[in-house]
C-alpha cells in the first residue's frame, strides 16, 4: 500500500502539478493552531454573550474559515513550488487574532462598570433543538430596540420551564465597556 497519494492536475491557468496527502495533512495541522483562539472566543461569548451575536460570530467565524479558504485555493489552483508559502504564520496570526478578539468581548464585559438595566419584554415563542450533543432551549420575546420586532435567546432548562408564552420575561442588559451591549440572565416571570 502507498504511503502517499498523490492527484494530478491539468487545468487552462497552470501547469500540470502534483498535490500529496501530505499537503492536506499539514493543512489539518495547521487548523489545529487556530483551534485556542477559536476556543477562547467561544468561551468569551458564553462568559459575555452580546445582544446582536451575529456580528462577532462572523467575524469569528470568518476569522477561522479565510485562511483555510484561501489555502486550499493556494493548494489547488498554483503549482506545488508557489503554493508552498508559510502557510503556519498565517494560521498563528488567524490564532492571534481570534485570542484579541476574545480579549476584547471578556474585557467588554469584564470592565462594564455601568449599571445593569432591567428590561420588560413578552415571550413570543419557545424552541428546544435537540441535537447530538445536547439539547438547547431558545425564547423568542418582542424587542425593545427600534426597527426590531424580536430578539432570541438562549436559556438554559429551568429558566425555559418557567416561561410560557404571551407572559413577560426580564432580561437583563448591561452597555459594555467598549459599547457592545450585552446581556445577563432571562427571567420568566
Amino acid at each position: 500500500m502507498p504511503d502517499r497519494f498523490e492527484l494530478q492536475l491539468n487545468n487552462r491557468f497552470s501547469p500540470a502539478y502534483s498535490i500529496s496527502s501530505s499537503g492536506s495533512g499539514l493543512l489539518m495541522l495547521n487548523m489545529f493552531f487556530m483551534m485556542p483562539g477559536l476556543l477562547v472566543c467561544l468561551v468569551a461569548l458564553h462568559m459575555y454573550p452580546p445582544l446582536d451575536p451575529r456580528m462577532p460570530w462572523a467575524f469569528m467565524l470568518g476569522v477561522y474559515l479565510l485562511p483555510v479558504a484561501v489555502h486550499l485555493l493556494t493548494w489547488i489552483l498554483m503549482p506545488a513550488s508557489m503554493a508552498a508559502r508559510p502557510w503556519r504564520k498565517v494560521y498563528i496570526s488567524a490564532c492571534l487574532v481570534l485570542v484579541m478578539f476574545s480579549a476584547f468581548l471578556f474585557l467588554n464585559g469584564r470592565m462594564d462598570r455601568s449599571q445593569a438595566s432591567q428590561v420588560s419584554t413578552t415571550v413570543v415563542r419557545k424552541n428546544v433543538y435537540r441535537g447530538r450533543h445536547g439539547t438547547s432551549y431558545n425564547l423568542v420575546v418582542t424587542s425593545w430596540r427600534p426597527g426590531r420586532n424580536f430578539e432570541y435567546f438562549g436559556v438554559g432548562e429551568s429558566a425555559y420551564d418557567r416561561a410560557q408564552v404571551g407572559k413577560t420575561a426580564t432580561v437583563e442588559m448591561h452597555k459594555g465597556y467598549f459599547g457592545l451591549a450585552w446581556h445577563g440572565p432571562i427571567s420568566p416571570e
